[in-house]
């Protein structure tokens, strides 16, 4: 399983970036980029994500703190599974109340 967790990292780096070339469509080298396109997320779908990770993580904080200062161990797979659902429920949030919060706070 830790074996998985740098190819995912890579793998979220790339679907979150894209190659300079891929950004100008205008150029000639662009043309060879053009499968790039599809992995290039929108801003806000990007902003939702990024909530639901730090939420996740957020909570595997709390629960290593709630194991150093308590005597009740939580296993691993229930951290995972609760942390994922968590996150999930974050970035799902996170998208569906981002259009209600006022717009007047991002710049133009």
């Amino acid at each position: 399983m830790f074996r998985l967790v740098p190819s995912l990292l890579v793998a979220l780096s790339l679907a979150f970036s894209a190659p300079a070339a891929a950004l100008d469509y205008n150029t000639a080298n662009a043309r060879n980029h053009q499968g790039w396109r599809s992995l290039m997320v929108s801003p806000a779908t990007r902003e939702s994500v990024l909530w639901g990770v730090v939420a996740g993580l957020s909570f595997l904080v709390l629960v290593q703190g709630y194991e150093l200062l308590g005597d009740e161990r939580v296993t691993v797979l229930v951290k995972a599974g609760v942390a994922v659902l968590v996150a999930l429920a974050a970035g799902v949030t996170a998208h569906l109340v981002r259009p209600h919060v006022a717009p007047s706070n991002e710049q133009a």
